[in-house]
């Protein structure tokens, strides 16, 4: 876990260096992308099972905090807009690759083994981008109220998280798991969110403060 945020962080840090808001965009896209992608599977973060998308999912939400410190309001629209954009891309081509089952008449088909695989993929598609869209919101009405913007990042990481991650367990996972597993995961997919955000602080000093290289 320690390892994969690293290299996400170091990714963010020259991508920014090199390439500007260009490299904020082409991070963020990435990010979406791998959240998709490891939406399948559960795995042990320090004992503990929980999706491992959890990582590339939270770091999407220390580089929105970036972009939004250091662009107007309507450059965060666009970026908003082009994560929702990805998200859909994304979600098509598992629905082409997962859905799809050569037959003897080469048709279409879907059965409950494809539905059981699209569900963490669907309930991404919906969670995400209307979590950044309320995020991004949260973030902007406590900043009115308090100057100190890490406290805001940790208070809307907290208020909102625990809601987000119960809501995309249960979607993603109601048909092969009971409550009391769903709700482990939701719990451990919250947890590690505010770790995540909590460990990222620095990082999101460093790069609000981080100048291109011209």
């Amino acid at each position: 876990m320690c390892l994969i945020l690293i290299i996400i962080f170091i990714t963010i840090f020259f991508s920014y260096k090199y390439l500007g808001k260009l490299g904020l965009k082409l991070s963020l896209i990435l990010l979406t992308i791998l959240s998709f992608i490891m939406s399948f599977k559960i795995g042990l973060f320090f004992g503990i099972d929980t999706n491992i998308s959890v990582i590339p999912y939270a770091s999407i939400f220390v580089l929105l905090y970036i972009l939004i410190e250091k662009y107007s309001a309507q450059e965060i629209k666009k970026d908003i807009t082009l994560t929702i954009k990805t998200s859909i891309f994304t979600t098509l081509i598992f629905l082409i690759f997962i859905s799809y089952t050569q037959s003897v008449n080469d048709q279409v088909i879907i059965n409950i083994d494809h539905l059981i695989k699209l569900l963490p993929i669907l309930s991404t598609f919906i969670i995400l981008p209307l979590s950044i869209l309320l995020t991004t919101k949260l973030y902007k009405y406590f900043n009115k109220i308090n100057e100190n913007k890490y406290i805001n990042i940790i208070i809307c990481t907290i208020a909102f998280a625990l809601i987000e991650s119960i809501i995309q367990s249960i979607l993603s996972y109601f048909l092969v798991l009971n409550i009391n597993e769903i709700m482990n995961i939701s719990l451990a997919n919250y947890l590690f969110k505010i770790i995540i955000i909590i460990v990222s602080l620095p990082f999101i000093n460093l790069m609000i403060k981080k100048k291109v290289i011209s």
